[in-house]
C-alpha cells in the first residue's frame, strides 16, 4: 500500500524552519562567491520552502558544521526527511531505508526535541509504506490519542483506517472507523469509513447495526471497487451464512462488486486520478496534492494488478447468491442467477456444478422444457460424470411423463453403453420398459431388452432385463418364456425384483395351466412376503386360482383380504366385484348389497365406484327391483356426467336410460294392467286361477311390473283375496242373473243392476305400485338428457353433445348412425381430440363403411387414447375390421388377436376368433384356421350359435385341403346336435351335400337333402335359397 506524504508537510517545514534557533538574527545577503553561513541558511530556507529537500542535501551537510549546535537538531531533522522525499520523486524503495535509520537516530538523539512528534509522524509514514504495519501503529497511535499541535491528527487518523483495513484487523480499527465517519470533511471520506465499519461491526456480530449503514453502498466511492473491501463482505456474508443468518448474509453479498464491475470501477477510478496527477505533477505549490493523488493511483493500480492476476470470483460470487436463495427456499431466484452463468461461464472449472444446480433446480420446479434442455446439455459434455446419474434418470422422467418414447430409448442405449453397472442404468431400463408396457409394445420390448441381454447379460443391470422380459413374455402368454426369466431372476444376487419375480413366475405356472403349482408359489410368495405390495394382488390372484379349484369359501376369504393390504381402489373395487359375485350365488342379496353400497359410500367420489354402481344395479335389476337399480346408476351419472373424460360412464349413461325407458313402459303397462283387470272379472279369474293362461299371459304382457306379476303368480294372500272377491262377485251376480231371469212379462218387477266386484286388494295393489313409483324421477331419462343436449349445444360442448347422441342413438335397434355435423367432427383435430372415446368409436364406426382407410389410421394415431378404457375392446374390434375390409389380413388378424389377449372372457373374442378362423380359411392356412376356431369350442359360455359356426368353417378349412370326409363330418355334427339354430344347420345341411357330392355318395346326397325338407324353420335361411338352386 502506498502512504501519501502528510497533507501539512508546508506548515511542518516552516514550522521546523521557524523553530531553529538564532534565524532571525543571521545575515540572509551573502554573495554565493564567497556565500556566508547566513546566505547559506536563506538559500537553504528558499529551498527548503519550494519542496526541494532533495536538492538541499548537500547544503545541509555543509551548513550542519557551521551552524551553532542548537540549530543542528533541524538540520537532522530536514535532512531524514529528505529521503522521504527522495522517495517520492524517483520511487525508490532503498532511500526509505535510509529515511527510517535518520529519523530513528533523530528520535534517540533529540527524545526531548521540539520536532520529535514530527520524526515519529514521519517515521510511522515510512513504516507503513514498506508494509511494517505493526511499527507504524506503535507511533501512529499515541500520535492520535495525545495530539500535538504539530501533527495533524485527521492525518494521522485517516492513516490509521487505512492500515487497519489492509490488515483486515476489522475489531481493532473500530473506533477509528467511527471517529473517521464522525470528522469526515467529504463524502467519500465518510463512505469509505462507512463501509470499513459496516464490516467491522458484521464480524463482531453486530448485524443489525451494520444493516444502518447499507445507505452507503448507494455511492461510488472507490473503497467500493478495493478487492480488499469486497473480499471482506464475501467473507463476512460466508460467516453469516455458517451462522444461519441467511437473509443478511444475503443481503452482503449482494453488495460485492462483482469481478467485471470491480475491474470496470477500478479503471475508471484510475483514469480520475491519472488526471489528478498530471494536473499537480508540475505545480511546487500543490506538491501535497500531487503526492497524495499519486499515492492513491499507486495503490489503485495495484489493486487491479492484483485483480487481474487473479481467478475471476464472479461465478463463485454467483454461486454463493444462488445457494444461499436455495437455503432460503427461494428457488426461483436461484434458478434463473443459475441459469444465466450456465450461459454466461461454459468453460469455468465448475462449469459442471453450475450446469447440474441450473438443471436441479429448473427439474425441481417444474421448469421441463428448460431442464430437459439442460438436462440434455449436461450430458452431451463427455467431461461432465459427477452428476451423470442422477441427470439421466431424472431427464428419463422428463421423456416418460411427456411420452417421449423414442428419445427414452435413445437415453437408455446410450447409457448402457458408457455405465452398464450403474443404478442409473438399471432406473432407465425400468423407464424404458414401464414405457414400452404402457403402450402395449411388448414384442418392442422383448426385442429392445433381448438386443441389451447379449451385450449387457453379464452386468449389473441383467436382473432388470429378466425381469421384463419374463413380464413381457407373460403379458404376451408366452408362459414358458416368462418363467425361464423370472427364474433367473430369482436367482440372481441381486434381490431387487426376486419378490415380484416369484409372484410372477405364479402367474405364468397358472398360464401354463398349472394350477396347484400355481396356488403352492403364491401362497410362498404370500409366506415369505407378507407386506410386499404385491400382497393384496397376490390375494386377489389366488381367490381366482382356488375358485377356479373349487374352493369357493377359501376363494371368499383371499378377496376379503384384499383390502387389508392396499388402498388402490382399482383392486379394491375388483374384489369387491368377485365377492358379491360370489355372494350373489350363493343367494346371499342382502350382504352382497351392503358391501358394494359401502364401497359406493367410501369411494362415490371417484371413478371406481362407477362399475361397483353398475354390479349393485344389475344385482337390484336381477332381483326385479328396476327403480332402485335406476337409483344407484343415477348417483354417479349425477356426479360425472359432464367430465367426458371418464370413459366407464359411457355405458352406464346407455343402461341407466335404457332402465329408465323400460320403467316408463313397465309403469304405463301395469297401470293398464290393473284397470283392466278390476274392469274384466272374467280375465282377471281366468289369472288367478288358470296356470296357463296366466303364464301366456305374463310372458306375452311381460312389461307388467314384476312385483305385481309375483302378487298373481305366488302371493296366496293375495290371491286367495282376490278369489274371494270373485266368487263374492260370481255368487252375486249369479243371483241377480236369476232374479231378472224370473221377472214376468206381466210384472210390475224391476231388473237387478250387474254385480261390483270388489276390488278392494286391487286397488291396495295398486296403491303399492304408485308408491314405489315414486322412486321414479319424474323427469324421464330422455328429457333429461333433451335439456342437457341443448344446453351443451348451446355452450358448444361438443364432448358432452357427442356423448348425449351416442347414448340416444345406441339404445335404438339398430344403433342409429351420427349426424353430418358430428362425422365432420373427425376433421377438426382440436374438437376431436377433446371427445370421449365412446363417441369417437361411434362416429368412426360410421366412416368405417366409407373410409376404413382414414378411420384406420385416426385409430392407429390414437390408439393410446382408447387403452385401458372401457371401449378398449370396441378399438381393437374396429381396427380389426377397418383391416379386414381392407384386406390388410395380417393386421387384422393381429388386432383380433388383441382384443382376445385382453378381453379373453367377452363374447367379442369369440366372434374374433371366428373371423381369425374365417380369414385363415380364406388365404388357404387350413390348420391355422382349426386351431383358431378349436378354441372357441373348448369354452363352454360360448355354446350355441357360435359352436355351430365354429363346426362349419372348420369343415370348409378341411374342404380347402380336400379332406372331405373330416368336412363331412363336421357337418353333420351341425345337423345332428345344433338344430335350434336355423342359418346355420341350413348352411350345414347345404355344405354337406356338396361334400358329399365331392365323395361321388349320390344316395347320401339325396338322404341329406329329404333330412333338409323334413326340418322345419329352415324355409327362409341363406343355405335354403341354396339348395333351393341346387335341387330347382
Amino acid at each position: 500500500m502506498r502512504f501519501p506524504l502528510n497533507t501539512s508537510l508546508a506548515r511542518v517545514l516552516l514550522l521546523a524552519w521557524m523553530l531553529m534557533p538564532g534565524i532571525a538574527s543571521l545575515p540572509l545577503s551573502a554573495q554565493p562567491a564567497n556565500e556566508s553561513l547566513a546566505g547559506k541558511i536563506k538559500r537553504l530556507g528558499t529551498m527548503l520552502h519550494s519542496n526541494q529537500l532533495v536538492a538541499a542535501r548537500p547544503l545541509i551537510a555543509e551548513v550542519r558544521g557551521e551552524v551553532p549546535p542548537e540549530m543542528v537538531p533541524n538540520l537532522d531533522f530536514y535532512l531524514a526527511l529528505s529521503y522521504v522525499f527522495e522517495y517520492y520523486e524517483k520511487n525508490d524503495a532503498a532511500v526509505l531505508t535510509t529515511a527510517a535509520v535518520q529519523f530513528e537516530a533523530f528520535i534517540k538523539a533529540y527524545p526531548n526535541h521540539t520536532l520529535i512528534a514530527l520524526a515519529r509522524y514521519n517515521l510511522a509514514d515510512v513504516h507503513a509504506i514498506n508494509q511494517k504495519f505493526k511499527e507504524a501503529l506503535q507511533l501512529y497511535v499515541p500520535l492520535y490519542r495525545q495530539p500535538v499541535a504539530s501533527v495533524d491528527r485527521k492525518d494521522v487518523l485517516k492513516k490509521l483506517v487505512l492500515i487497519y483495513a489492509a490488515k483486515q484487523e476489522w475489531a481493532a480499527g473500530t473506533p477509528y472507523f467511527i471517529d473517521s465517519m464522525r470528522i469526515a470533511e467529504t463524502g467519500e471520506e465518510r463512505t469509505t469509513s462507512a463501509a470499513y465499519l459496516l464490516i467491522a461491526q458484521a464480524k463482531s456480530g453486530e448485524v443489525v447495526d451494520s444493516s444502518q449503514l447499507l445507505e452507503f453502498f448507494k455511492s461510488p466511492a472507490p473503497v467500493f471497487y478495493t478487492p480488499r473491501f469486497n473480499a471482506a463482505l464475501m467473507e463476512v456474508g460466508d460467516n453469516l451464512k455458517k451462522e444461519g443468518d441467511l437473509a443478511t448474509a444475503s443481503l452482503f453479498y449482494q453488495f460485492v462488486r462483482d469481478y467485471e464491475a470491480l475491474e470496470t470501477g477500478l479503471c475508471a477510478y484510475i483514469r480520475h486520478l491519472e488526471g489528478r496527477v498530471a494536473k499537480f505533477a508540475d505545480n511546487v505549490v500543490l506538491r501535497n496534492f500531487y503526492v497524495e493523488a499519486n499515492a492513491k493511483l499507486e495503490n489503485a493500480n495495484a489493486d487491479l494488478e492484483a485483480l487481474r492476476s487473479s481467478t475471476n470470483y464472479t461465478p463463485l460470487l454467483n454461486w454463493r447468491i444462488a445457494s444461499i436463495y436455495m437455503d432460503m427456499e427461494r428457488n426461483w431466484e436461484a434458478f434463473w442467477r443459475f441459469r444465466l452463468m450456465v450461459d454466461a461461464y461454459p468453460d469455468h472449472e465448475y462449469a459442471e456444478e453450475i450446469l447440474f444446480s441450473a438443471y436441479s433446480l429448473g427439474h425441481q420446479l417444474g421448469e421441463t422444457a428448460i431442464a430437459e434442455e439442460l438436462g440434455k446439455r449436461y450430458l452431451d459434455n463427455s467431461s461432465f460424470t459427477s452428476y451423470r446419474d442422477t441427470v439421466a434418470d431424472q431427464v428419463s422422467g422428463i421423456y416418460q411423463e411427456a411420452e417421449k418414447h423414442d428419445e427414452l430409448h435413445e437415453l437408455t442405449t446410450w447409457y448402457l453403453e458408457r455405465a452398464p453397472d450403474d443404478s442409473a442404468a438399471r432406473l432407465l431400463l425400468f423407464k424404458h420398459a414401464v414405457a414400452r408396457l404402457t403402450k402395449f409394445e411388448n414384442p418392442e420390448l422383448i426385442d429392445d431388452f433381448q438386443s441389451y441381454r447379449k451385450k449387457y447379460g453379464d452386468s449389473k443391470c441383467a436382473v432388470v432385463l429378466h425381469y421384463f422380459l419374463g413380464l413381457a413374455y407373460l403379458i404376451e402368454q408366452e408362459n414358458a418364456s416368462a418363467l425361464e426369466f423370472f427364474d433367473k431372476v430369482i436367482a440372481d444376487s441381486n434381490p431387487k425384483f426376486r419378490a415380484d419375480a416369484q409372484f410372477r413366475k405364479a402367474q405364468a405356472v397358472l398360464g401354463l395351466d398349472e394350477i396347484e403349482a400355481s396356488r403352492e408359489l403364491i401362497e410362498q410368495f404370500i409366506a415369505e412376503y407378507p407386506s410386499h405390495q404385491l400382497r393384496a394382488e397376490a390375494e386377489l390372484t389366488l381367490g381366482t386360482v382356488v375358485d377356479i379349484l373349487g374352493e369357493v369359501d377359501n376363494a371368499l376369504q383371499h378377496y376379503y383380504l384384499v383390502e387389508q393390504h392396499t388402498e388402490d381402489r382399482h383392486l379394491l373395487a375388483k374384489a369387491e366385484l368377485k365377492i358379491s359375485r360370489i355372494l350373489i350365488d350363493r343367494r346371499q342379496f342382502d350382504e352382497a348389497v351392503a358391501r358394494l353400497e359401502a364401497f359406493i359410500q367410501t369411494h362415490g367420489d371417484t371413478a371406481e365406484s362407477i362399475p361397483v354402481s353398475a354390479a349393485l344395479a344389475t344385482i337390484y335389476t336381477d332381483a326385479d327391483q328396476p327403480r332402485v337399480a335406476l337409483g344407484v346408476l343415477k348417483q354417479p351419472l349425477d356426479k360425472f356426467f359432464e367430465q367426458t373424460e371418464i370413459h366407464q360412464l359411457d355405458k352406464l349413461l346407455i343402461d341407466s336410460l335404457k332402465l329408465d325407458r323400460n320403467l316408463r313402459t313397465m309403469q304405463r303397462a301395469t297401470d293398464e294392467f290393473l284397470n283392466l283387470v278390476k274392469a274384466d272379472p272374467a280375465l282377471l279369474d281366468d289369472l288367478i286361477n288358470d296356470r296357463a293362461k296366466q303364464y301366456r299371459y305374463f310372458k306375452k304382457n311381460d312389461s307388467i311390473d314384476a312385483f305385481v306379476q309375483e302378487c298373481f303368480v305366488h302371493d296366496n294372500a293375495f290371491r286367495k283375496a282376490v278369489q274371494k272377491a270373485i266368487r263374492t262377485f260370481e255368487e252375486q251376480q249369479a243371483q241377480i242373473d236369476t232374479h231378472n231371469q224370473n221377472i214376468l212379462p206381466e210384472s210390475k218387477g224391476e231388473p237387478l243392476e250387474n254385480a261390483v266386484l270388489d276390488v278392494t286388494k286391487l286397488d291396495a295393489l295398486q296403491d303399492q305400485v304408485e308408491a314405489l313409483n315414486q322412486n321414479i324421477p319424474a323427469e324421464t331419462a330422455d328429457d333429461f338428457l333433451a335439456e342437457a343436449l341443448a344446453a351443451a349445444t348451446a355452450q358448444t360442448n361438443m364432448p358432452l353433445v357427442v356423448r348425449i347422441k351416442a347414448a340416444l342413438a345406441k339404445v335404438e335397434e339398430p344403433v342409429l348412425p351420427p349426424d353430418a355435423e358430428l362425422l365432420r367432427l373427425w376433421d377438426d383435430a382440436e374438437q376431436w381430440a377433446q371427445l370421449g372415446t365412446a363417441g369417437q368409436l361411434w362416429i368412426l364406426g360410421e366412416h368405417a363403411k366409407t373410409n376404413p382407410q382414414r378411420v384406420a389410421e385416426v385409430l392407429e394415431a390414437t390408439y393410446l387414447y382408447f387403452l385401458n378404457t372401457p371401449n378398449e375392446l370396441g378399438l381393437h374390434l374396429l381396427q380389426a375390421q377397418c383391416y379386414q375390409k381392407l384386406e390388410r389380413i395380417d393386421e387384422s388378424i393381429e388386432a383380433y388377436r388383441m382384443l382376445i389377449k385382453r378381453f379373453a372372457q367377452a363374447k367379442e373374442s369369440g366372434d374374433a376368433a371366428m373371423q381369425i378362423g374365417q380369414m385363415e380359411v380364406g388365404r388357404g392356412n387350413a390348420e391355422a384356421a382349426r386351431t383358431e376356431l378349436e378354441g372357441i369350442l373348448h369354452r363352454n359360455e360360448w355354446r350355441g350359435a357360435m359352436h355351430a359356426q365354429a363346426l362349419l368353417w372348420i369343415g370348409r378349412a378341411y374342404l380347402t385341403e380336400e379332406k372331405y370326409a373330416e368336412a363331412h363330418g363336421f357337418f353333420e355334427r351341425i345337423i345332428l346336435g345344433y338344430p335350434g339354430f336355423s342359418e346355420e344347420l341350413a348352411m350345414a345341411f347345404y355344405e354337406d351335400i356338396q361334400v358329399l357330392k365331392l365323395m361321388n355318395e349320390p344316395t347320401s346326397v339325396q338322404m341329406t337333402y329329404d333330412a333338409f325338407k323334413l326340418t322345419p324353420g329352415l324355409e327362409d335361411t341363406e343355405g335354403a335359397a341354396l339348395i333351393g338352386k341346387e335341387f330347382k
